[in-house]
């Protein structure tokens, strides 16, 4: 569903169009990520050992995406001018996409919180079928509006795009909290449990997004949106891997932090990384035989320059999905600062 959107997306608005969609999506994560402290991780830890979630954690960790919001503005708004010249922000309506950014950081923080509280609770297939309905509800209903209506670019914009994006965002954010809430516990809040676990994984997080995700900024800085609209379509191909990556890295998480048996543990976890090997090798093989010839005829000749990024980055990400699954084996069994 992500893909199909990716693709209506280049359709509607062009590489540039989907270069300031790109960015400002990776600058809301890269703040989220940094100032949410991985509070995410840690919830789905404490949840899975705990059957639940203390209140008294719970409410501030909401309060620390507040937090997470403001401090974002307020770090774009005064700093528009050198955000800009790093390729955190577009050059065009910098005000309206700081806003946009800080908003959706806040949102990223509670979402991140509740959704790994019921990921430790076994609620995943719950997550995901909720996830999956409301997106296809949400493309069809994009897609009415492009084909149906034949909408130009000049009237759905990105920025609309962006704010829908963020409604429906909130509607996983009171969806997640209504599944979370007849396993909130009324005792104390284990903070120690939650900074020993979070903490060493944050710092590891942070790395990890900054090595995914820093090219975005650098194109951007040195080549504009329009770059960055090329660049990530081959980006968006090549994460295609990375979906059965975190297919298995999701579950592993709370099953290895549950586990009382550390040796079935890693023959599990063993498992799961030749498995994915093998089904992230074919799937790498199939996307540089298909991808090439059919790319122009989907997404249209502007995009041509995106096979050459494409064919360099698959067997990277192969090994970078595997390094999810890995992520989440060593943080579940108390090690998180192997993964540093």
């Amino acid at each position: 569903l992500g893909f199909a959107l990716s693709v209506l997306i280049t359709r509607v608005y062009g590489p540039g169009g989907k270069g300031v969609l790109d960015l400002t999506a990776a600058t809301a994560g890269l703040f989220s990520l940094v100032l949410g402290c991985s509070a995410n991780t840690g919830a789905t830890h404490i949840s899975a050992q705990q059957r639940g979630l203390s209140e008294k954690l719970l409410l501030p960790l909401l309060g620390l995406g507040a937090f997470a919001g403001i401090l974002t503005w307020s770090a774009l708004r005064l700093g528009t001018a050198e955000a800009e010249h790093l390729g955190l922000l577009p050059a065009v309506d910098a005000g309206f996409w700081a806003r946009y950014i800080a908003l959706a950081v806040m949102v990223s923080v509670w979402s991140g919180v509740l959704r790994g509280s019921v990921v430790g609770l076994e609620g995943l297939v719950f997550i995901n079928r909720t996830e999956a309905v409301t997106r296809l509800l949400y493309v069809l209903a994009l897609l009415a509006l492009i084909l149906g209506a034949r909408v130009e670019t000049r009237i759905l914009r990105p920025g609309h795009f962006a704010v829908a994006s963020l409604v429906i965002a909130a509607v996983f954010v009171a969806v997640y909290f209504w599944r979370l809430l007849p396993r909130l516990l009324a005792g104390p809040a284990p903070w120690s449990a939650l900074f020993a676990f979070s903490l060493p994984v944050h710092a590891t997080n942070v790395l990890h997004f900054l090595n995914h995700r820093a090219d975005v900024f650098f194109l951007s800085a040195v080549r504009g949106t329009d770059e960055v609209g090329i660049y990530t379509l081959a980006v968006s191909f090549s994460q295609l891997i990375l979906l059965v990556s975190s297919a298995f890295a999701q579950p592993l998480l709370p099953q290895v932090s549950a586990g009382t048996d550390p040796a079935a543990i890693a023959l599990t976890a063993a498992r799961i990384c030749r498995l994915y090997l093998a089904l992230s090798t074919v799937a790498a093989v199939l996307l540089a035989l298909a991808v090439p010839p059919l790319l122009p005829l989907v997404f249209g000749r502007a995009f041509g320059g995106s096979t050459l990024p494409l064919l360099i980055l698959l067997p990277g990400v192969v090994a970078f999905g595997l390094v999810n699954i890995l992520i989440s084996y060593f943080a579940g069994s108390g090690r998180g600062s192997l993964n540093f």
